[in-house]
């Protein structure tokens, strides 16, 4: 891209917002990355967590006089785990590691090939990630988040038998919450709580033609809201009041440049005051002090217990000094309020199954019909039909001649989902149950030459189970029982012609491409369930790991 530019336009300045999905789960990487880490975490995550404190310590990256927050509610003392869960947990910390070191060699070609360009010395790179470390491996970790989706915990004995496969592209791993307290050293907390744990991350400048203190560290308080007006500054604009006769919305961050200057390190934050808000989890900081609550759905914002910490001497928030402090922090609480109000925080909103749960209007009304056609690309599961736990049929019209294999429609990945194929002229149908297990249908005829339809229907008899037929025109050429699962179908969407992911069975390579003629391929929905309300409860308890 940039080179693109460069070649177009060398004289004019460019912009690239480069987006890594690292590391979010699942942690994959090529195995020379994760093989890599082998041992280096042997020692556990009390003893590790330690290591890394003492070395924040000596690099200035904490302030000296932090502490080390204890461990979290529900992680275990390593010393106090079996062999065989110390060995699993290791393997998913070696994943994310060669996750993080992949990832960071990426980010290593971006800077050779500017540097090879003689554009690095006059680049602003800013790197960052955007929230704390997540627990939504909780206590084991999974190989499959389609099983914590669907509220199927995955035990140290389920996990421990593929353990060789972990941080490779058929597992979509997660790793335990006493790792990711590990990251988040010498922090409380993680991601969706706005204790720092969740809400603090590290920031890198750089920019060698006008940072005149390579390495410095700063501490000065930012958000990143920050990053935008830091910018602007560098670059010399200004933002206009109207655009096109209409009126924008103020910046609402301030610029971090002061900070680059060398004589800057003691400068006093040009933020002063910055406020949170996660899922009814509260927070505001206030030159250096910082009040914090954690929100239990359904219940009052007003009678809260809320916890004080200054920031200046506890970094890490491990002594609450709101008994000490009342006033304090009734003033913060209000400050709270205010800034809330100013952001267009409020009304909070306490609809939080709901607001997960919603798709985006499409100014439709619901339908049970949908048509897919051939060479649409890859279809995100937002847009998939709502097929769980209900009576449904998929219809494919084709043109099918001697020879002609390949994938019809293929809906999640080898973490779990269907598909449809042809292979060696029969119509092939397999569910896979969480990579667990995989019921498979074989026509009991080939598919004809010529235009035919092909069709697989699923008549569900009890929750979430059913008769799987598969028909050629409107003879039935196979049927089997099927069980699937409860809530989430996947993770991963749809191809529609080919499967392009780590394929839903291992029966064929991506993309398996249809050589013959796909014309569409319809679903057709029952309404032969009632379990809405329910389904709803599910998703709001699982749709936090996907943020």
């Amino acid at each position: 891209m940039i080179a693109a530019q460069q070649s177009a336009d060398s004289d004019r300045p460019f912009f690239a917002y480069l987006a890594f999905g690292a590391t979010h789960s699942p942690h994959q990487a090529p195995r020379a990355y994760v093989d890599k880490y082998k041992g280096r975490y042997d020692d556990g995550w009390d003893e590790v967590r330690q290591r890394w404190f003492a070395r924040q310590l000596e690099m200035g990256v904490v302030p000296e006089g932090a502490s080390l927050a204890p461990r979290n509610p529900g992680v275990e003392a390593w010393d106090d785990l079996s062999q065989d869960a110390r060995r699993l947990y290791l393997r998913f910390q070696e994943a994310f590691a060669g996750f993080l070191d992949h990832t960071d060699a990426q980010i290593g070609r971006l800077v050779n090939f500017l540097q090879e360009q003689n554009l690095l010395d006059n680049t602003l790179m800013i790197v960052l990630s955007d929230n704390g470390a997540s627990q939504e491996g909780h206590e084991n970790g999974t190989l499959n988040e389609l099983a914590y989706y669907n509220k199927l915990p995955m035990s140290i004995e389920d996990m421990i038998s593929r353990i060789d496969e972990i941080g490779g592209p058929n597992l979509h791993v997660n790793y335990p919450r006493g790792w990711a307290q590990v990251g988040n050293t010498p922090l409380r907390y993680y991601k969706a709580y706005t204790y720092e744990g969740g809400i603090r991350d590290p920031l890198i400048v750089h920019w060698p033609k006008s940072i005149d203190d390579p390495g410095g560290i700063r501490n000065q308080y930012h958000h990143v809201i920050d990053v935008f007006p830091t910018i602007l500054d560098c670059i010399g604009l200004d933002t206009p009041d109207t655009f096109k006769g209409i009126t924008q919305k103020p910046v609402e961050g301030v610029s971090m440049r002061y900070t680059f200057a060398a004589n800057s390190a003691d400068a006093i934050t040009r933020r002063g005051i910055q406020y949170y808000e996660m899922m009814g989890n509260r927070a505001i900081w206030h030159n250096g002090w910082k009040a914090v609550t954690l929100h239990c759905p359904g219940t009052s914002y007003e009678n809260e217990s809320w916890a004080l910490f200054n920031t200046e001497n506890d970094f890490s928030e491990v002594q609450d000094i709101a008994r000490e402090y009342p006033e304090k922090l009734d003033e913060l609480i209000k400050l709270w309020w205010r800034e809330a109000g100013r952001y267009n925080v409020l009304p909070l909103d306490d609809r939080n199954a709901e607001l997960f749960v919603m798709r985006r209007p499409t100014g439709k009304a619901p339908v049970n019909h949908y048509r897919f056609l051939a060479n649409v690309g890859h279809i995100d599961r937002f847009k998939l039909p709502d097929f769980r736990n209900r009576s449904f049929c998929v219809t494919a019209l084709i043109e099918h001649n001697v020879g002609d294999d390949g994938v019809i429609i293929a809906v999640g990945a080898r973490t779990g989902g269907f598909s449809i194929w042809i292979e060696g002229g029969f119509l092939n149908f397999a569910y896979n149950y969480l990579a667990q297990k995989i019921t498979r249908l074989v026509s009991d005829r080939k598919v004809p030459n010529g235009t035919s339809s092909v069709s697989v229907s699923y008549s569900k008899f009890a929750e979430n189970e059913g008769t799987i037929t598969m028909w050629i025109e409107q003879s039935r050429v196979g049927q089997a029982q099927l069980r699937m699962l409860p809530w989430r179908q996947t993770i991963y969407g749809m191809d529609i012609g080919c499967d392009h992911g780590s394929t839903v069975v291992d029966n064929y390579v991506a993309p398996n491409a249809f050589s013959g003629t796909l014309y569409y391929v319809d679903f057709d929905l029952d309404n032969d369930r009632d379990d809405l309300q329910l389904a709803a409860a599910a998703e709001f308890e699982i749709s936090i790991a996907e943020q």
